[in-house]
């Protein structure tokens, strides 16, 4: 896998993906001794070691649909769950855990994108809002699509409601289901692909050049924290994309 490991304390998921030079993007890991260590002073390190730029744009992420372009504008951080831009030494910030962060870039390496996609965020349509408002910056671009690790279709078990509201928008939603049967209180239960059904978003806007999603953030806890397996918020992941 392409781990890159900068410090004890600070290991890197680098995408693999043909972005042109002049894009960046990283994931920062768990600590690859496995501690809990707050992944705040790694971020850091890697602004005070040039890795990163010093501006970074955070979100305050709710699971929705809402995109806003990056600039020097935001004083704080703005509520919303995808965020793109033109400008260079600027990078975007997703976090997650469990959730499927999705970076963007256009072929030519001027515009970048990001977005935090778990299920309700998918179901919004939050990749779709944010390829809208990437072509309608810059209406020629030809998008790539990075899937970063999320947790994975063997472990994510959702109930009929989730299946029920993904098949209101398309049928072909059906494929990312699993049935599991019944719970102890009879509720029915699915196995969801988080990848599949981001996926089909994607395609529904002709975004088909698409790498990652290879990863389970459930079942590999050296490197991912996970909502699920750890009942309950540990740390984020962190994915970062930038222009130099």
């Amino acid at each position: 896998m392409p781990f890159e490991a900068l410090s004890p304390n600070t290991t890197l998921l680098v995408p693999e993906w043909p972005a042109p030079p002049q894009v960046r993007a990283a994931m920062l890991l768990r600590p690859p001794t496995g501690e809990n260590l707050p992944s705040s002073s790694p971020l850091q390190a890697l602004k005070d070691s040039g890795v990163l730029p010093p501006s970074v744009l955070e979100l305050k992420q709710i699971h929705g649909n809402a995109v806003v372009e990056a600039g020097p504008a935001f004083l704080a951080p703005p509520v919303a769950d995808a965020a793109f831009a033109t400008q260079t030494h600027l990078a975007l910030l997703i976090y997650t855990a469990d959730c499927l962060p999705v970076l963007f870039c256009d072929e030519k390496g001027t515009l970048i994108g990001a977005a935090h996609a778990g299920w309700r965020g998918l179901c919004a349509g939050v990749l779709e809002a944010l390829v809208t408002a990437m072509r309608k910056r810059q209406p020629e671009s030809r998008l790539m699509a990075w899937l970063g690790p999320a947790i994975g279709p063997e472990k994510f078990e959702v109930g009929a409601e989730v299946r029920a509201a993904f098949l209101a928008h398309s049928q072909e939603a059906a494929q990312a289901f699993i049935p599991l049967g019944p719970d102890e209180q009879g509720q029915l239960k699915y196995l969801c692909n988080l990848y599949t059904l981001a996926r089909q978003r994607l395609a529904s806007v002709q975004v088909h050049n698409i790498y990652g999603a290879q990863w389970c953030t459930a079942s590999e806890e050296k490197h991912f924290y996970s909502y699920r397996r750890d009942h309950g918020i540990i740390d984020h992941l962190r994915s970062l994309i930038w222009l130099v």
